[in-house]
């Protein structure tokens, strides 16, 4: 992107303290984070707790980081602040979970999730194995049932209780999403610049089981959704298709009639936002920034008619009529040889 647009929550004054374009990209992403928009729609999203984030929070992982990437290893200062962070977690999971020490949550930090290193979680490739075998009528060798599989599991891996959390923080050490956003924590959003500085929490939300097929990515613009995709937009879902029209109506009566009054309400009138349909229900997962950089699923920033749709409308929901192909060479080398080995 050559040219990055003036942020629109910001008035003139405020942005003429903002001189780096990175840095105003950066606070227009941010403030799509959960902390800005939770209360609003809070009994349409997964219940959820913040945990602070502190500034020797911030050091550890970006410290932790290096340091593993140096030698896969922490050193003795970073496994003393692991443990210490580990307990610090496990206890606000235990008090989320009413002390079910088993129950599963999602947890994220404000900004992202470390879902780039859940490939190398503990037992991925043998849960994909087992997803892979689950329904008999498949082909094991096809590729789309393959990223079927794929899909789930890596969803599966973003599942944590107060028993695994430790596993939770590794993932974290490893993912370059955990990292970016701790440098830009502490880059941008530091002590001295206290005005535009952002919550950092680690988010823990409630888990629920769900299904790939019912994700969806859609974009707002002035609080009417121009554009809606499914989420996991390598896959093939043939039941999807049976479902589209109605699954379309649902969802878009439930974001016009329960979410964007409300969002609106708080100023927020153009974001991206993830919604899933869990037995029956429609949920917001997460909103995001309205960015060329925000993944627009089976539309394309790219395409000048698409570019269109996600910034004007009218409205259209994309979702894969048949299967992909060509999909091998557009995964990460991890997934590609979890699929080529398995």
């Amino acid at each position: 992107m050559s040219e990055i647009p003036i942020i629109l929550d910001l008035s003139n004054s405020e942005l003429e303290e903002i001189q780096n374009k990175n840095e105003q990209f950066l606070h227009r992403i941010f403030l799509r984070n959960i902390e800005y928009w939770y209360d609003a729609i809070e009994n349409f999203t997964f219940r959820t707790k913040f945990v602070k984030i502190h500034k020797s929070d911030v050091q550890f992982f970006i410290s932790a980081h290096e340091e593993y990437q140096k030698s896969g290893k922490l050193t003795v200062d970073n496994q003393e602040y692991f443990t210490k962070l580990s307990e610090k977690l496990k206890n606000a999971i235990l008090s989320f979970t009413n002390g079910n020490e088993n129950r599963k949550v999602f947890i994220k930090t404000s900004c992202r999730s470390p879902k780039d290193a859940v490939v190398g979680s503990e037992n991925f490739v043998q849960v994909y194995q087992t997803n892979l075998i689950r329904d008999s009528k498949q082909d094991q060798q096809d590729l789309n049932w393959k990223m079927n599989c794929l899909t789930l599991t890596g969803m599966q891996a973003l599942a944590f209780s107060a028993q695994t959390v430790e596993q939770y923080l590794h993932i974290c050490i490893q993912s370059e999403r955990i990292y970016s956003d701790m440098k830009i924590y502490s880059e941008y959003f530091g002590s001295k610049k206290k005005k535009y500085s952002h919550p950092r929490n680690f988010v823990i939300r409630e888990w629920f089981d769900m299904d790939p097929m019912l994700e969806f990515r859609s974009f707002v613009s002035n609080s009417k959704i121009t554009v809606m995709s499914q989420y996991h937009y390598f896959v093939y879902y043939p039941k999807l298709v049976q479902l589209a029209e109605e699954l379309e109506v649902k969802i878009q009566s439930f974001f016009n009639e329960k979410i964007s009054p409300k969002l609106n309400k708080i100023g927020l009138t153009k974001y991206c936002i993830d919604f899933v349909v869990i037995d029956g229900k429609v949920w917001v997962i997460e909103l995001n920034g309205f960015e060329e950089t925000t993944d627009s699923a089976l539309f394309s920033w790219q395409n000048k008619e698409d570019r269109n749709l996600i910034l004007n409308g009218p409205f259209e929901f994309r979702y894969r009529k048949t299967k992909p192909w060509m999909i091998l060479s557009r995964l990460s080398k991890e997934w590609k040889e979890i699929i080529e080995n398995n």
